[in-house]
């Protein structure tokens, strides 16, 4: 994996020498740097034990359920990961949006009105967050797997 001469990177895209494995590594970095900015933001509120557990939950979750799809993909052996990867996870992130997002609002309304969560992260934050990560990758194995 080349980490700073962009020149010798493009050259190997160019003809077309990067490999699966390769390809898998930029996506990773790239996905665990995306995740690691939205988990811990730069924010004015304050990052409780229970918020950077989620964030940690979330980095844990997001590495473990990539590197399930490159491995249900074939691995270093698989076809066209990144390409899979990039245009099935934009659309089934969009799927997935329209039921999770007012399901979400519905748990959360709930809870509050129970008096089960608060304004502060806690433990049923992390909880939630953890399984709706954790369903998102199950689901979007199923869409790898079907196109391999």
């Amino acid at each position: 994996m080349i980490w700073w001469k962009i020149n010798e990177l493009k050259t190997q895209l160019s003809e077309r020498k990067l490999s699966e494995a390769a390809k898998f590594s930029y996506l990773l970095m790239s996905v665990l740097l995306t995740s690691a900015f939205i988990s811990f933001p730069i924010s004015t509120y304050d990052m409780n034990d229970w918020a950077i557990g989620s964030g940690l939950m979330n980095l844990v979750l997001t590495a473990a359920g990539t590197v399930w799809l490159y491995r249900i993909n074939g691995g270093s052996m698989g076809q066209n990961f990144l390409e899979r990867y990039v245009s099935l996870s934009f659309v089934y992130f969009l799927r997935y949006s329209a039921i999770a997002l007012p399901t979400l609002v519905l748990i959360y309304t709930v809870a509050y009105a129970v008096g089960i969560n608060s304004d502060e992260f806690n433990a049923f934050d992390l909880i939630i967050s953890s399984i709706c990560l954790a369903a998102y990758y199950l689901g979007l194995s199923k869409h790898i797997r079907d196109v391999v």
